[in-house]
């Protein structure tokens, strides 16, 4: 499905913004694992970033940030088992970390899993995700179940939220004929 890269990125996008609270924190064990998995993410350096987020998980397993940016360069790498225990991890410790349920329900949808997708989405909405790739992947998620008003309404929304984004409008006018 075109787009969801673009997604984990913006997800990954908002880890990093994230991620100055965890340095603020006063420096959790595993925080400069985080970090620097980060900074390795930014270059493109994924196998070394995901060293580092599973560096980071060994040493403070409490950490969600870690287990987020586990899970999403392992959904980045199509490693969709992994991901999503990863996110669920992320999500036993902090369960409205709306990153994590982002990363978790595009892991689904690209599985179409489409249900699961759907319910992690809308719980993503729930608790602060309200982009326009989030509504576009839930109208996705819902149209692949055959929900055509719900799905023409996220992607109303996702236009809403992006006035040029044309993957929903084109979808949109699929849902409605």
């Amino acid at each position: 499905m075109r787009g969801n890269k673009s997604t984990i990125v913006r997800i990954m996008s908002t880890l990093i913004l994230a991620l100055g609270a965890v340095e603020a924190r006063s420096a959790p064990p595993g925080a400069a694992d985080v970090n620097r998995g980060v900074r390795f993410a930014r270059m493109g350096a994924a196998a070394k970033a995901l060293a580092a987020f599973e560096r980071a998980c060994r040493r403070n397993p409490g950490l969600p940030e870690a287990h987020l940016g586990r899970g999403l360069l392992l959904a980045q790498a199509a490693s969709h088992a992994e991901a999503q225990a990863a996110f669920q991890h992320a999500l036993a410790l902090d369960p409205e970390m709306p990153e994590a349920l982002e990363g978790l329900a595009l892991s689904l949808l690209q599985e179409n899993r489409n249900r699961e997708a759907v319910a992690a989405y809308a719980r993503a909405i729930r608790c602060g995700a309200a982009s326009a790739d989030t509504h576009f992947n839930l109208a996705v998620g819902l149209a692949r179940l055959g929900d055509r008003e719900r799905a023409a309404h996220a992607c109303r929304e996702a236009i809403r939220l992006r006035p040029g984004m044309t993957r929903a409008k084109a979808l949109l006018k699929e849902v409605e004929r």
